[in-house]
C-alpha cells in the first residue's frame, strides 16, 4: 500500500471482519482509460463494494471514479472530508500508526 490512508483502511476493514483485495483489478473505461480502485470488498450476496482512498478528488481522478461508478459498480470514496469518520483515526494520527507497506 502506497499511503498511510489506504493502510488505516485496511485495518478498518480487518476490524469489520470483511474480505477485502488491496487493487485486485484494472478496469478499461471507455476511451482506453484504465482505473484502478484501491480496495474490492466482497459482500457477500449483496456483490461487491469498491473503495478510492483519496486525500483529494478532482480533476482526473474524480473524473475515473465518476466513470467507474457510471458503469454500475459501488464505489465508495474515503476522503479527508470522511477519512476519520471512517477509520477512527485523523490522517496525523494514521500518518504515525500507519506507516505505507511497501509488497502489498
Amino acid at each position: 500500500m502506497r499511503s498511510s490512508w489506504e493502510v488505516a483502511v485496511a485495518h478498518r476493514l480487518d476490524r469489520d471482519g470483511l474480505c477485502w483485495d488491496y487493487e485486485p483489478r484494472q478496469f478499461l473505461l471507455g476511451d482506453s482509460t484504465r482505473y484502478t480502485p484501491d480496495f474490492r470488498v466482497d459482500l457477500g450476496p449483496l456483490g461487491e463494494l469498491w473503495i478510492e482512498v483519496k486525500g483529494e478528488f478532482f480533476g482526473k481522478s474524480k473524473d475515473k471514479a465518476l466513470a467507474f461508478m457510471q458503469t454500475g459498480r459501488a464505489l465508495y470514496i474515503v476522503g479527508k472530508d470522511n477519512f476519520k469518520n471512517y477509520t477512527g483515526v485523523s490522517p496525523y494520527i494514521a500518518h504515525k500508526l500507519y506507516p505505507p507497506v511497501a509488497g502489498k
